[in-house]
């Protein structure tokens, strides 16, 4: 799509004057920033809403229509699709009749993204642990220990047994960054002053690979990817047989899977276990080449991903006809060569990724310094590899989000570290005292 037509499009997407209709329409198109604007205009049809709603939860929440669908249909919330629930319930300006109906609508999904929310009251948790605890259901068990684990819920920390799960917790997720209930629990748990009340290290401290706690964590873990991979299956399969499903997912992906088994399930006809196979690091050269040519562009974008790829499956991926280009460039895996071809497209995506590659030479990074996108110099901020002039180039930025990133990279200069916080704020002064300059 031309540039002067992309303008036409979104103006007529954001104007209240275009019609249903035409909303419904624009709805569809395969440009984000068109979406959004359709996801905010208040003329934008109930089903295009509920469509959006997951992929824009700011614009849906923000859109001034929703008071008045509320108003004409008290359902209106219990029709919104899960996915949408997952990413608005968990927003911190939801609003509290929102919360309210999460917890106590039967939608355990609903619940559970409630709960996500930092803002959410002792007495709503109290309330949703009352209702659950005495349940013999997976979803009661995740819903009762996430609630536990709230931010609000202070009780645990004068508890010897919950301090010892958010410690097995926090070593869960340095270990193998998780983004789990483990991962977001622990988010909300780790500030100054509650990581000394509990004696616990911050994120990313280094963890003993050595110890004897490690079978038994990585049990829990493959336990809960195993649950949330079970949520997503039962809310967008048709399949029936789910926990076959996941069994045959789990073994595609497993390193002690044999090469055969791989051969069979990278013919599946579900996508889903075509995906696993390719997130496996022992994989054939013809296992590498057949799935770089899957017909689906997820199954391409695991190869992409695969810090195990061959080089020249990663140069052929790199091409723009297979559409994961972006993610070859930020696999650390990729040559220098390669991350120099990928530097000649005009492609933000690929600067984003190129700028956070620990291997993209210092001409390169140099070249993307000078890009102006927000998300390529906050990258470049905290990429360990970047140059000290490009560090001290990027402190003399006003952004608040680069500056974050800035004085959590170690190899800034100290003048460069100064300058940042001359200015700054409670959280870059917090961020700052974890940099030894």
């Amino acid at each position: 799509m031309k540039e002067e037509e992309r303008n036409r499009i979104l103006e007529e997407a954001t104007s209240e004057n275009t019609t249903p209709k035409r909303l419904e329409e624009l709805a569809t198109i395969d440009e984000p920033k068109i979406r959004q604007a359709v996801a905010a205009n208040p003329n934008t049809p109930r089903n295009s809403l509920f469509d959006l709603a997951a992929e824009f939860p700011q614009q849906f929440l923000n859109n001034c229509i929703l008071d008045l669908l509320l108003l004409e249909d008290s359902n209106f919330l219990a029709q919104l699709p899960n996915q949408a629930l997952v990413k608005i319930l968990p927003l911190p300006e939801v609003p509290e009749y929102f919360l309210q109906w999460a917890i106590d609508c039967d939608n355990n999904i609903a619940v559970l993204a409630a709960i996500n929310n930092s803002s959410l009251s002792l007495k709503n948790l109290d309330k949703i642990i009352s209702k659950y605890k005495n349940k013999k259901d997976k979803y009661s068990d995740r819903i009762c220990r996430d609630a536990n684990l709230h931010v609000n819920k202070k009780s645990f920390i004068d508890n010897a047994k919950q301090q010892q799960i958010i410690n097995d917790a926090l070593y869960i997720a340095t270990k193998n960054y998780q983004r789990s209930w483990i991962l977001k629990s622990l988010q909300k748990l780790i500030s100054s002053t509650i990581r000394d009340r509990i004696n616990i290290k911050p994120l990313g401290s280094y963890v003993d690979n050595n110890s004897p706690k490690t079978n038994t964590i990585n049990k829990y873990i493959i336990q809960d990817q195993k649950w949330r991979l079970k949520t997503r299956l039962e809310t967008r399969t048709q399949n029936k047989n789910v926990e076959a499903l996941i069994d045959l997912a789990f073994a595609a992906k497993s390193s002690e899977t044999p090469i055969k088994i791989l051969e069979k399930l990278a013919k599946d006809k579900n996508k889903l276990i075509r995906r696993y196979v390719a997130k496996n690091p022992n994989l054939s050269d013809s296992l590498w080449q057949q799935l770089a040519m899957d017909k689906q562009k997820s199954v391409r974008a695991c190869v992409a991903k695969n810090i195990n790829a061959p080089e020249d499956i990663l140069e052929i991926l790199a091409l723009p006809k297979y559409g994961v280009r972006h993610e070859v460039a930020k696999n650390i895996n990729t040559p220098s060569c390669g991350l120099r071809k990928l530097a000649k497209y005009n492609d933000i995506k690929v600067s984003r990724r190129l700028a956070q590659n620990p291997n993209t030479p210092s001409d390169i990074l140099q070249e993307l310094s000078q890009v102006d996108d927000e998300i390529v110099k906050c990258k470049l901020a905290i990429n360990p590899s970047t140059p000290e002039n490009i560090l001290e180039q990027l402190s003399r930025t006003k952004l608040k989000t680069i500056k974050i990133k800035l004085v959590q990279n170690k190899n800034i200069t100290a003048n460069a570290l100064l300058k940042i916080i001359e200015n700054g704020d409670d959280r870059i002064l917090e961020l700052k005292s974890h940099n030894p300059k």
